[in-house]
């Protein structure tokens, strides 16, 4: 752990929070990256206005400030149902990582990272790592639960979700 006991290195280059949300006997790690045509700042400050976050993706309901780094989130998931949660972001560096953890009893435990990086031949990389808490356990059984509830898998969720973001901000 670093001296200021909030970050602390896993991986060359890959930061992550001492305050750990998930199980890591449990979790599941996912990671996905896409590249995008706008400035690595710009890109941190649309992420960064959480609140705006529905507008880029689709399953996203909503995005509410509780205060103190706090927010609210609730997604829609197929056949109308609703998941919430909240989190609380654990770090930030600005330009280049935004980190968070749920918080409560959220209906998936996860916590995951946002990292932008300049590319060199121009554009972004917008990279995403999310462990998450699948209900009841990591077996092949309850992955398969949350491809259900949401009709995909969490990496194909994850990767629809950055290539909408993508399309989005680039259009």
């Amino acid at each position: 752990m670093s001296d200021h006991g909030q970050i602390e290195p896993r991986a060359p280059g890959e930061i992550v929070s001492a305050a750990a949300t998930v199980d890591a006997r449990n979790a599941i790690k996912i990671e996905e990256r896409v590249t995008i045509d706008r400035p690595r700042d710009e890109l941190f400050q649309i992420w960064r206005n959480f609140e705006q976050l529905p507008s880029y993706a689709e399953d996203l309901e909503s995005v509410t400030a509780l205060g103190d780094g706090r927010t609210h989130w609730v997604a829609r998931a197929p056949g109308g149902k609703e998941l919430e949660w909240d989190s609380e972001m654990v770090n930030e560096i600005p330009g280049e990582l935004i980190a968070w953890k749920t918080v409560g009893n959220p209906d998936v435990a996860h916590a995951g990272s946002v990292h932008f990086r300049d590319l060199s031949g121009g554009g972004t990389e917008v990279r995403v790592i999310v462990d998450y808490e699948p209900p009841g356990g990591r077996l092949g059984g309850m992955v398969h639960a949350f491809t259900k509830l949401f009709g995909q898998s969490p990496e194909q969720k994850i990767r629809g979700d950055l290539q909408q973001f993508k399309a989005r901000v680039e259009a």
